[in-house]
């Protein structure tokens, strides 16, 4: 422990000195050099040597009695860390699926039903190994793939960005329940600071409908929506490069270059798609867009 930067011991000596030395002065000057005047002043030192001895004592005391604790913590918590390199601890961490699945695995108690359940444990640890690894997800169906863009919209603020392309196909921008919401997503992480930009590809001939639907009419700039839209005709994507529409498929999202959801489109006309945290698919969307945005007009209500 210090003062300053002088330790406390020698503050504690100095301390001691002059307050013998100032009863000395005062025995002398004003007691007629008692014998109890020199007890006292050769006492004040004394003292407070024993007394810094006492402090250091406590202190190695004290500092055992942390170290044992110390020691002790590290030893029971061990477990527990060894549990958080599986499973996220925290505040924030949800443990409400997890101990679902573990109330649901002891709730089955026959015995005929033992092997399907490891069954089912075995292909969910393949999917989650799979996961881990490929840093790519399996087809979200529908209900998953928009849960999923609504926490990721979520979970944006302000100074970050989205850069989505969209091949504007029936099956988007429509005014289903689902597409409301998720334009609505769009607008409230727009107005918490977020840049999200979108690059529609449509073919010329049905830019005129296309700009009758209104969540088009918010990504135009006469709208008031913070939005931020781009046309590009998919015959310009063509001519530029024939490659092109291929590599985009059927539309991404980038989410500040960290993670992406590349849409796909089933029969039926349901929305699904693949998230993906693999570095040579997110370089592969900055690059298509990075291109498409070169030959891209901002989206107005009067493009043609």
């Amino acid at each position: 422990m210090k003062i300053g930067s002088l330790p406390v011991s020698i503050v504690e000596a100095v301390f001691g000195l002059l307050l013998g030395a100032a009863f000395g002065v005062v025995n002398w000057l004003f007691l007629a050099s008692s014998p109890a005047g020199w007890a006292l002043s050769l006492a004040a030192p004394v003292g407070s040597m024993l007394l810094t001895i006492q402090r250091k004592a406590l202190e190695e005391s004290f500092a055992k009695e942390r170290d044992d604790i110390n020691a002790t913590l590290a030893r029971d918590l061990l477990p527990l860390r060894k549990i958080a390199d599986y499973i996220e601890i925290g505040p924030d961490a949800d443990y409400s699926s997890l101990n679902e699945v573990v109330r649901r695995f002891a709730a089955i108690t026959e015995p005929e039903f033992s092997p399907v359940k490891q069954k089912i444990v075995k292909d969910a640890t393949e999917q989650l190994r799979l996961l881990a690894i490929n840093k790519r997800s399996s087809t979200l169906q529908t209900g998953d793939y928009y849960d999923w863009l609504f926490r990721q919209f979520g979970t944006l603020g302000n100074g970050e960005y989205v850069h989505a392309v969209s091949m504007s196909s029936d099956e988007e921008w429509n005014d289903s329940d689902l597409e409301r919401n998720f334009l609505r997503a769009n607008i409230d992480a727009a107005e918490r600071g977020v840049r999200v930009e979108r690059i529609f590809i449509v073919e010329s001939k049905r830019i005129a409908e296309f700009l009758t639907r209104s969540p088009i009419d918010q990504h135009t700039k006469e709208s008031e929506a913070p939005l931020i839209g781009y046309l590009v005709k998919n015959e310009e994507v063509t001519k530029y490069d024939p490659n092109l529409l291929k590599q985009i498929g059927e539309g991404f999202i980038d989410f500040n270059g960290r993670v992406g959801l590349e849409d796909r489109f089933d029969p039926s006309g349901s929305a699904r798609g693949e998230v993906t945290m693999l570095d040579v698919d997110l370089s592969r969307m900055l690059e298509i867009y990075n291109k498409l945005i070169k030959m891209a007009t901002p989206l107005s209500r009067t493009s043609s």
